[in-house]
This record gives C-alpha cells, structure tokens and sequence, in this order.
C-alpha cells in the first residue's frame, strides 16, 4: 500500500487534532485562561496547568513546536528562560494566525514568522541580555486553525552545572521556579524525557515525584524516538518511573521540514520501524499528545473548577469582611469624631464585661483579661497575705505586753489596764502588716492598667495618632486613680493605728470566751509544782516559766491584752479586706462608666490636643496600603466569578443607552414615587394622621381652575356659573405612551365608575350629586378621576371648590366657611403644595385664595401661583409676576384658556403664538408661561416633595404601625371559650399577684412609679415608724409623786392573815386550798410569817412551787417563768399591767392603719389588673375586701394576745435587762442616803428618771422606799423590752401577714368567689366583651391593617429605587 501524500497525511492530522476538540471544553479553558489572565492565582487560587518540565536538551521546546505549529527559540544551553505560558486557540474561521505576547501589563502583536525574535526580545526585556533566568512569565497566546485548545506552561530545561554568563546557583534557580508550578495539585506535570537517557536518571523525575510520588498527575512525552529506538518500547512499558497518566513517544522536526511533514514522517517511523511499530500506536505521535493533553485538560478543568468556584468566594467573602471590618476612611472631623465615640464606647462596653459583668466573649482564651477572675484573685491572695492570727514577736509568751504595760506605768492604781498600752501594741501590729494592702492595690492598678490600655489599643488599632492619646490619658488616669487608692489605704492604717472602735459583737463574745482561760493560766503561772507549759485555746501551747515570780497584776493584764487584741485583730483584718474590696470595687466602676472617657476626652479635644481628632484623617500607609490592597483583590475576585470578557459597546449603542436613560428617567424613578403616593392615599392612610405630599389646587370662583386642570389632563371638566366643583376632585393623571386611547374612571364610596372622555363631565356631575346631594350644596368627602393617557403629565392634584363668600339660591348660608374649612384642612399640613389659580383680572392681594394660602404658608415656600386669562387682561402682567406682592414662593406661571370649542392642541399652538407675539406678554420670560411649562414644573415640584417627604412618611407610618400594634397587645385577649376565659383569668391573678409581691413584698414601684401611695413596702414602713414613735420610750406614768405609784399599788398591798390557836387546823385549812402538804406536828409547827401566793394557772401539767428567803429562791420542781431577782413579783406585774394597758390601743391602731391602706391598694392593684372584665373586677374586689376583713379581725386578736401577754407575763431573754437593771441600782445608796438625810436638799437627779423631789419619802419605812425604788428601775429596765416587743412582734406579725395575703390566701379568696358556688357565671360574662372593648379592637385592627398595607407599598417603591441606584 503507497503512502499517502504530504497534504493528505496533512489534512487527516488536522482533522484529527479538530475532532479531538469537544465543544463543552473550550468555555471552560478560556475561563480558566481569563482567571490566569487576571491573575487570580496572586490570590493564593491555584488554577489547573499543564507544566511542561524537562532536562536541557531534551526537546522540550520541539514538542511546543510541534503542538503549536510555530517556531521557538532554540540553541545551545537554556533556550527557555522564563515560564512561557503557551495559550493554544484553535479557530477555523482564521486564513492566516494571529499571535501576540503578554508581559509587564502589555500585549505586542506578532507572527508566525517573528515569533522567534519576538519572545526572544521580550525574554530579554524581563530576564535581562544574559543567561540569567526570572520567574516573571511570558504568556504566548496563538490563535490558529487546526490547533489543539491547550494552556501550557513551559519552564527553563534543568541544568546542574552553571556555564559561562550564568548565575552559580542556577540549579536553584531553576529548581525553585519548577517546583512553585508542579507542586499545586491542580498542576498536571507534562515531563519531556529524552528517549536516549535513562528515565531514572533524570533530574525532572527526580522533582516530579517529589509532589507527585504515584504518579496520578504526570504525563511523560518520549522524545527523539528516531535517534534512540532501541529498548524504548520497553522503558515505556515496564515503567520504572511511577508515570501515572502513560506515555507518549514522538518524532522531533528535523531542519526544515515543515510541520505537516514532520507529522508525517512521524507516522511512517512508528508504522515501519522495526522496533518503533511494535509500541502502541496509542501512545505515538504528536496528534495523540495533542487529544491527550486536551483531554487530560478538560478532566483536570472539570475536577477542580467547581472548588476554584469555592475559593474564589470564600477568598472574595474574607476580603469583603476584612474590608468591612477596617477603620471607615475617615474624611472630615465630623468623621474622625463619631469614629472616636464608637471607639470610646465599644471599648467602655469591653471593659464593663471585662471588669464588671465577668463576661470574657472578647479575650476568651486569654485568661490574663478576665478582669473580674483576675482582681477576686488577687483579693483573695491579699486576703491570704493578712495574718488571720495577732502577729507575735519571738520572745516568750506575754513579754511583749508585759513590757508595754511596764512602760506605760504611770503614779496610780495598779489595777487599771492602760488603753494607750493596748493602742501602743496595736498600732505596731498594724504597722507590721501596713504594706500588704499598700503592695495588693499597686497590684490591683498595674493589673488594670494592662487591661484598660491593651483593650484601648486594640479598640483603635487601625487610628495610631488615637491610639498614642488614648494610652497617654489611661496611664495618666491610672496613676491619679493608684495614688487616690494608696492615699486610701494609708487613711484605713492609719485609723486602724489609732482608734479601737468596733460595733461587731464578736469581739466582746470572743473577749468573754477568751477571758475564761485567764483563771488556769493563773493558777499555772503560780503553782511551781505544776508543768510550766499550758495549752490555750486560739494561742496554743505555751511556757509560763519567765513569767513565774512577777507580779499578778502585771502578768493579768498582759494576759487580759493578748487576749484582747486576738479578739480585735479579726475585726482588723475584716475591716482591712471588706473596705479595701468595696474601695476597688467603687474605683473601677468609676474608672470605667466616667472617668476614663473624660480623661480620653480631655486628651483628644480639650486644650492644645484637639489634633488629636485632625490626625485621624491621616491614615496611616499600611492601613491605606492594606485598605488598597483588599479593594483591587476584591476587584480581581469579583471578576474571576465572572470570567468571560463582556463585548465592548460600540458608540451606536451608547447614544442609544443615555436616549433610554433620559427617555426613561422620569418613569423609572417619578412614577414609581407617584405610583406609591396614590397608592397610600386610595388605602385612606391620611385618616392615620399621616399627611402625604399633594398638589392642592384652589382659587375663587370663576378663577379659570377647571381650564387649567382641562390643559393639563385634556379632557372636559364640568363648567358654569357658580361652583363647579363642589367635592374635592382628586386627578390621577398617568402618561401612558402605549394606549391607543385615553383610559378615564371615577372612584368614590368604594366603587370604581369606568368613564369616557366624552362622557367625563357628565360622569362626575353625577358622581358630584351622589355625594353632594343635587343641590348646590358642597361636601368634604374626595372623588378620584383617574386618567391614563399617552402624552398627559403624571401628577396627582386635588381641586377643592371655588372660593365665593356670597351664598347664592340654593347653598347653604355658611357656604363661605364650609368651603374655607375644606381648603384649610388640605392646604394646612407641610407636606401639600399649593397650587393657587389666579386670573389675571384681578389684583393678586385682593384675592381670598391668596390670603388663605398666606395663613398656611406665610413665606410662599411651598406655593405655586397660575395666571389665568392672560390673553384677556395682557396690561400690567408682566409687572405683577415680577413684582410678586404676596410671596409666590416657587414663583408663576401664565397661561391661556382654552377658547369655545378649540382642540387641546389648538390651544397650546394658540398660547404658544400668544406668548411669542403678543406685544407685552412676549416681555415675559418664556420659562414661566404656557401649559407645557406649568406641567413640567408641577412634576418636577411634585417629585421634589414626594422624595422629600418619603423618608418622613415611612417613619409615621412605623411610628403607626408600632403604636396601634403596641395597643392591640396590651388589649385584653379575645375570648371566645371557657377555656379561653380561664387562661385570662389565671393571668389576670398571676399579674396581680406579681404586682402585689412588688409593692408589698420586693418593694418595686416600677408598676406605679409616680403614686407613691401605691409604694407598699416604703408606707408600711413609714405607719410602722411612726407607731414605733408613738409609743412611749420611758414607762408611761401618772404620778404625782416619785415612787408613791409603787408604795400606794405595789407594796402595801392588801393581806389576808391566817391566826389561830396552836392545833386549831390552820395548816389543814391551808392544805385544803393549796392542795399540798405543810409541816404538822406537836408544837408549833410555823415558826415564822408563812406568805402563801396562789395563783391558779390551767396551762401547767404539774405544780411549781418555790420558797423565797433571804433573796433567794429555791426551785422544788422548776423554775417559773419570771424576772429573777424579784420579791413582790405581782406589784411588778400590777404596774406593769396599768403601764400596757396604757399604750394598748397604740398597737390596735396601727394594725387598723395597715389593713386600711392595704385594703386599699389591693383593691386598686386588682381593679387594674382586671379593668378589662368588668364582672371579673366586682367579683375580685368583693374577694379582696372580705379576706382583708378577715385578716383585719385576725391581726385584731393577735394584737389583743400580745397585749395580754405583755400583761400577764415579765420575761426576757434580753441580756440588756439585767445589765440596765443593775446600772439602775447603782444610785439606790445614794438615793437613800438623801431620803435619810433631813438636812440634805429634797432633790436628787437619777439617771433615766431625771430630778425627783424626795421630800414625801422621809419617815417611810426604808424596806417599802427601797423595794420601790427597784421596782421602778425594773420597770425602766423592762419597759425598753416591751416597746422593743410590741414593735418586733407586730412588724413580724404583719410582714407574714402580708406575705400570706400575697402568696396564697388571695388568690384562694377569690377563686372561691369567682368558680365556686353562686359566682360562676363570672368566668362566662368575661366572653362578653363590652362594646367600647370591641370597637376600639376593630378600630385597631383596620388600621394596622390599612398601616401594613402601607408599609408594602413604601417597602417596594424604595426596594425599585434601591435597585436602580445600584445599577
């Protein structure tokens, strides 16, 4: 068989090469082409490539060649000197190629035949003249018929050994730019190998494998197959190298030839060869390659694409938040200052969660920052550090006070333990730990010094100038605040030194407990037999031996010290802990709520560094550096989502684009406006007190309204003598550029009346008298004419009647200001502009329009004024619109009427021709006469207000919104089951009961913060004081003398005395009232006054009896239950019955008080909670008041008991008795001595008595004036315990009650009332709700439905404008 032709062969290679080009590839290679274009692999996105490495010399730049079909740079050593990046283009539709180089941001066209010289020179230009090498690329792009679709990268061919003119380290070199190609996974690696070496040998193996060890993503091409055929079929088989993706082996072109007949030649030398044509002809030859690499491509392209995808967004996504997350760019002061506010205050609300709240969310792993963990350690470490024992010095046990005591000796009594010596030693007890808190607090305010300016630097990072200030005024702060604290500290130490003072009872309790040792410890330091070691309690074991041989009074006293100051010391350390915490505590609240932002304030804008704030408009570089760098990455990224290139405009298509934008402004950005407008105002939103910007058209009658109104809608309108328009006319006029024909309807009482222009002014006559009535009366009530026409302006305006202050036959007397009424409601809200028609007849001042219009808009800033009928009265027009008397404020515009039965358009050619040639109204400028003019000026006015007033109107209406919606949710739920009035009413006593724990129990006013009668817990507290006051602090008496209360009551009390002869039955007689057994016997048997108290007392199980002599008692059973050191008890308790019985209706009052007020507020809290059930609120508050009542009787006996008891009984527990009692005591000698005395003065002054005269005391018998003088001071003692009781008692007794009240008998009370028995149609009446209730819920709902409505329509119209401005 002959071979086949050179051009053949040709032909069937380009086909083949063609065929292997799937067309769902080549959008995907140029994608990935323009992302390598924009070089999006900077971003850290690695694309997929073909890289083509190779050793020197082993063909890699032939293969190129014959891939591409053109010529390369070939020669001795590297010929490849910088990655080339081969992009591949077939294209069918070229005769000739196109090729052109891109570097250094440009694009140098070439040719087949230049190509050589041309990558040469811009080799040259990056890599320099010599041989050195760069890793700046070199991109070739090669558009051709009959290429493979291919993106390769081919890199310098790898030498080890340096020749003349090149870098010693070019291995390096080289190595490092192959590695940064094949080492991403998306790289596939093409290793060109030459067919006579041996593969493992190679260098470009030896690098491959180090990224691709398996193999899976290299493809070997055998070169020079015809100089070294010999065992290369079995190299390419056996596969020693890991070649995961085959081999191919090729032919090089030799000389000349050309490309078509080196392929051929290839093919012949694979099919004829003796050793060549036994490898498979599927890994031979060029095309093979060709369909391979293109293959290998597209799977590659395919595999990774969809994670490019994910990259390129998440790259895209962190760069857009990191953009946002940088300080704003900053450009004027008003900038720089609402900046450094928010700095001020994100970093105040860190420091409060650092410092006050606990809260770490910002520094969660940085424990260092957990403000509040930090300073409670610190405490507790200060805590720690404080001796919780007296520290002592080495020396022996008690020497240390015994020296003080010594030394503070002075000439006196011995037995007088020193103070100052006490103080001496406290105050160098103190001072020995006087530089622990000193040292704790420059702890504590280093620590926050750390934290406030670490949280200050990071807070204005990105402003350094802020930064620097802000760090200056937190350490300046800190060291004011540090040195306040240590001034602190040295004041606590320094009373701590010099004041004993506590209130704490602990250390009297612990002095006492301590003070029992002293008798052992005594006896040891005595007794010389004893051991000298003793164990103390708190001190522990100590030797007494140097204390043997001194003085008792000086070692007790020592003793007495030590264990004084043990006792004290605690309180000491308490006091230097608590104070110290509350101090830091106070301080960093104040350093962070105020005083560190004043101080930053003071730094940045006070005094000289106001630049503080300038400064911040300078960026620093690598912010604005950073800042440029994230824009123009996410510039790249944003278009690699988008790789393929958009086709430019052509100039054509431009003109076109702005006639579009022009031609569609106004729709595209008015109408939706206006569109909405309308819309807000057929949803009657104005009824919710929202006013909507309107062009309101008024004038007096026969001013020429309706003409003016006919120009600009063109369609007839009603005319004729009087008012023609006697409901307001809202005119919806809508250019409609595609209608054949005018489109007209008419809307009131909530239909909609399709019209015609020819029937129009019949249509609203008979629209105006069903709403009007037939007469010529007027009404408020609005009918909306819409008109969609093509060529119309699109404007909504309200005609309103014409103004006429003579009534005529048929309208009503007040027609003047019925009419004036209807004008002043529309044209009075700020949002309306007034269109004021005037003719030109008449003067302007004396027109009522003008006045009205005047009254509202007094500066004519939202007033537009249109002469009418200046073709009528031409004289004086010019100078009455230029003069302006009456401040048209949005100035005139003239125009003509229509004239009899002229055409629209006729009429706008007339007035056109009238204002050009009519030799005064031609004075006039021509910008504020004719119709076109008016009906520019109105949209143009129209979309100014409704752009203006937008803003507003959206704002009212979620004001609306909120309000009516707030309303609805504070309404009582609509109940429509049993069930449903159950739940309410449970609610309804949960709520009250929560208010009622508020006001009477947590005291929380927050319900009633400006009725301070309804502050439960702050009234009770107020009746209970002034029952407190009320009731006498010293016993209350009546006497007329000092103690003749006692004598007359107490002591000479009224005696049954027993006599009988010996054995006459006396003590049986006794026996048998008593029940018990006396001494019998011969003789006589009472040998002494036998005083028998019987008291019957049916509580007690069994007797108690006692004998009382010689100021003693003795208990045979147990102890009764009174005072201890008494004789006459019952004249103690017969005064003090008349003492309580005294005071007792105090207590009963103030219980009548309490309940009458919380009656009261009950029944209020109730009645609110309940407002919105009237049965619910009568059954509640009869509930309330018959529990109140109950509770009222009860508190009433409890008080009557506790009366009773303090009658009946004279105990307590109270230690304060006996100590008062005894100090009483004192002065009963010196009394005495002064009722003795007959010739001393009768006036003795007594403590808590006050001066007494002792005069009707002398000759008493001295054992009756002595037991009544203890009888008083008992009873002065004991009375401070009654009064402490009726008030503790009776606070207690009434806090429970309430609590009760409260918590549970209330809400029993009234579920009995309101489900049990007679009352259980309660629940059932709460389902009938009252009309007021269901009116205003309908009212409600209507309008949030009406307001929701709305809201939509606003939402969209600035949703589509939001949209159009970001296009």
């Amino acid at each position: 068989m002959a071979p086949p032709s050179p051009k053949e062969s040709s032909k069937e290679i380009i086909n083949a090469l063609t065929s292997s080009y799937n067309d769902q590839i080549r959008p995907l290679l140029d994608a990935v082409d323009r992302l390598r274009h924009l070089k999006v692999m900077q971003e850290g996105i690695e694309l997929p490539t073909i890289v083509v490495v190779g050793d020197q010399s082993s063909g890699k730049s032939s293969v190129l060649e014959s891939l591409a079909g053109i010529s390369l740079p070939r020669g001795q050593g590297i010929c490849t000197r910088v990655p080339l990046i081969m992009r591949l283009q077939g294209d069918s539709s070229l005769p000739v190629a196109k090729l052109h180089l891109e570097y250094k941001g440009k694009q140098v066209p070439t040719s087949e035949s230049a190509i050589t010289a041309a990558i040469e020179s811009a080799t040259a230009e990056i890599a320099g003249s010599g041989k050195g090498i760069s890793n700046s690329p070199l991109t070739l792009v090669v558009r051709k018929k009959g290429v493979p679709d291919l993106t390769m990268v081919d890199l310098p061919g790898i030498t080890r050994v340096p020749v003349h003119g090149q870098p010693e380290n070019i291995y390096e070199q080289i190595s490092s730019i192959i590695m940064e190609y094949i080492r991403p996974e998306e790289s596939i690696i093409l290793n060109v190998l030459s067919a006579s070496v041996d593969f493992p040998t190679c260098e470009s193996i030896r690098m491959s494998q180090q990224v691709d060890r398996t193999g899976e993503r290299t493809l070997a091409v055998v070169t020079k197959a015809d100089k070294s055929p010999e065992g290369l079929l079995e190299k390419v088989t056996a596969d020693d190298v890991n070649i995961g993706l085959g081999y191919v082996c090729v032919r090089n072109r030799i000389g000349s030839e050309s490309y078509e007949e080196a392929r051929v030649a290839e093919k012949i030398l694979f099919a004829a060869h003796p050793q060549l044509s036994k490898i498979d002809k599927s890994i031979v030859g060029i095309p093979v390659l060709a369909s391979k690499l293109m293959q290998i491509q597209a799977q590659s392209i395919a595999k990774c694409l969809p994670n490019i995808v994910k990259k390129i967004n998440e790259k895209l996504n962190r760069n857009v938040s990191e953009l946002e997350a940088m300080p704003q760019n900053l450009a004027s002061v008003a900038d720089a200052m609402r900046a450094f506010m928010q700095i001020i205050s994100k970093a105040k609300e860190v420091l409060r969660k650092l410092l006050l709240r606990g809260e770490f969310d910002d520094f969660l792993d940085d424990k260092h920052m957990h403000g509040t963990a930090r300073l409670a350690e610190m405490l507790n470490g200060y805590a720690t550090e404080l001796p919780k024992d007296i520290p002592v010095t080495k020396e022996a046990f008690l020497l240390e006070e015994v020296g003080v005591l010594e030394e503070a000796r002075g000439i006196g009594l011995p037995n007088f333990l020193p103070r100052t010596a006490f103080l001496t030693l406290l105050q160098k007890k103190v001072k020995d730990v006087s530089s622990t808190p000193l040292d704790f607090v420059g702890r504590i305010w280093s620590y926050l010094e750390d934290v406030v300016v670490r949280v200050l630097d990071e807070a204005t990072v990105n402003y350094p100038s802020l930064q620097s200030c802000n760090r200056r005024a937190a350490q300046n702060l800190i060291s004011k605040m540090r040195l306040r604290s240590n001034q602190v500290v040295r004041d606590i130490i320094e009373m701590e030194q010099v004041t004993d003072y506590t209130f704490n009872p602990d250390y009297m309790k612990m002095w006492v407990e301590l003070m029992e040792l002293q008798e052992p410890f005594m006896e040891v330091v005595h007794d010389s037999s004893k051991p000298t070691k003793i164990n103390l309690k708190v001190v522990g074991e100590v030797d007494v031996s140097h204390l043997r041989g001194r003085r008792d009074v000086i070692v007790e006293q020592a003793f007495d010290m030590r264990m004084r100051l043990i006792s004290y010391w605690k309180i000491v350390v308490l006091r230097l802990v608590d104070v110290l915490a509350l101090h830091i505590l106070y301080d960093v609240k104040k350093l962070v709520e105020n005083e560190l932002e004043t101080e930053i304030l003071n730094e940045v804008v006070g005094g000289q560094k106001m630049n503080g704030l300038e400064k911040m408009l300078e960026e620093s570089p690598s912010t604005a550096g950073k800042r440029e760098r994230i824009r123009k990455s996410i510039h790249l990224l944003k278009e690699s989502k988008e790789p393929q290139m958009a086709p430019p405009c052509c100039e054509d298509s431009k003109q076109i684009q702005t006639l579009n934008a022009l031609t569609y402004s106004y729709n595209d950005q008015i109408r939706p406006l206006l569109d909405a407008v309308d819309r807000l105002r057929q949803l009657k939103v104005m009824q919710e007190g929202i006013e909507l910007p309107t062009i309101v058209v008024v004038g007096d009658q026969s001013s020429g309204k309706s003409s003016v109104l006919e120009s600009l809608a063109g369609i007839s309108l009603p005319r004729g003598q009087g008012i023609c328009t006697r409901v307001p006319l809202i005119m919806r006029l809508q250019d409609d550029p595609s209608l054949p024909s005018p489109i007209l309807h008419l809307e009131y009482k909530g239909k909609q009346v399709p019209t015609s222009e020819s029937s129009i002014t019949a249509a609203i006559e008979s629209a105006t008298a069903e709403i009007a009535g037939s007469g010529k009366g007027i009404s408020d009530t609005p009918l909306t004419l819409v008109v969609r026409k093509k060529g119309v302006p699109d404007l909504t305006m309200v005609d309103l009647p014409g103004i006429t202050r003579v009534p005529v036959h048929g309208q009503p007397e007040n027609i003047y200001e019925q009419i004036a009424a209807i004008i002043m409601q529309y044209i009075k809200p700020a949002e309306s502009i007034i269109l004021n028609v005037l003719s030109a007849s008449v003067d302007f001042p004396t027109c009522e329009s003008i006045r009205m219009s005047q009254q509202v808009d007094g500066k004519g800033e939202r007033t537009l004024a249109v002469v009418t009928k200046a073709d009528k009265s031409p004289e004086g027009l010019l100078e009455k619109v230029t003069a302006d008397d009456v401040n048209i404020g949005l100035g005139y515009v003239c125009v003509r009427n229509r004239i009899g039965s002229e055409t629209y358009q006729e009429a706008r050619a007339a007035e056109a021709n009238l204002f050009e040639s009519h030799h005064l109204l031609s004075k006039i400028d021509k910008s504020i006469v004719g119709i076109p003019v008016l009906a520019n000026k109105l949209m143009r006015i129209q979309a100014q207000s409704i752009a203006k007033c937008l803003p507003d109107i959206v704002k009212k209406i979620n004001e609306k919104l909120n309000h009516n919606v707030s309303d609805v949710e504070a309404m009582p739920q609509h109940l429509v089951s049993v069930g449903d009035a159950i739940r309410a009413f449970m609610q309804i006593i949960s709520k009250a009961k929560e208010v009622l724990r508020k006001l009477l129990i947590r005291g929380e006013f927050d319900d009633f913060p400006d009725d301070k009668k309804m502050h439960g817990t702050a009234r009770i507290a107020e009746m209970l004081n002034a029952y407190a006051a009320e009731l006498p602090n010293d016993i209350p008496t009546k006497e007329a003398a000092f103690l003749m209360e006692e004598i007359e009551e107490g002591i000479e009390l009224p005696t049954i005395v027993v006599v009988g002869d010996q054995s006459s039955g006396k003590s049986s007689v006794l026996e048998s009232l008593a029940g018990i057994s006396l001494p019998r016997g011969q003789g006589i048997c009472t040998r002494v006054p036998l005083i028998m108290r019987l008291q019957d007392d049916p509580s007690l199980p069994s007797p108690i009896l006692h004998l009382e002599y010689k100021g003693k008692q003795v208990l045979e059973e147990n102890r009764g239950i009174w005072l201890p050191n008494f004789l006459p008890r019952t004249a103690f308790l017969i005064l003090l019955q008349k003492r309580v019985k005294e005071v007792s209706s105090i207590p009963q009052d103030f219980v009548e008080k309490v309940w009458g007020y919380l009656e009261d507020l009950v029944v209020a809290v109730l009645d609110n909670a309940s407002e919105n059930y009237p049965p619910l609120q009568a059954c509640s508050r009869r509930a309330a008041l018959n529990l109140i009542e109950k509770m009222r009787r009860r508190s009433i006996r409890n008080v009557k008991e506790i009366i009773e008891m303090e009658m009946v009984t004279d105990f307590t527990f109270s230690p304060d008795y006996m100590k008062k009692w005894v100090e009483l005591m004192e002065q009963q000698v010196r009394f005495m001595e002064v009722v003795h005395n007959n010739y001393t003065p009768t006036i003795i002054i007594l403590k808590d008595v006050g001066e007494v005269d002792v005069s009707h005391l002398r000759g008493r018998r001295d054992v009756v004036v002595e037991q009544a003088f203890d009888i008083r001071m008992r009873q002065i003692s004991y009375w401070k315990s009654v009064v402490l009781r009726l008030v503790d008692v009776l606070a207690l007794h009434v806090a429970y009650a309430v609590k009760k009240l409260v918590e549970n008998e209330l809400e029993t009370e009234i579920m009995n009332e309101v489900v049990g028995g007679r009352s259980m149609n309660c629940i059932e009446k709460m389902l009938e709700e009252s009309p007021a209730t269901s009116g205003k819920r309908e009212r409600l709902r209507k309008s949030i439905q009406l307001l929701r409505d709305s809201k939509e329509v606003v939402a969209k119209i600035i949703d589509r404008i939001s949209v159009k401005a970001a296009d």
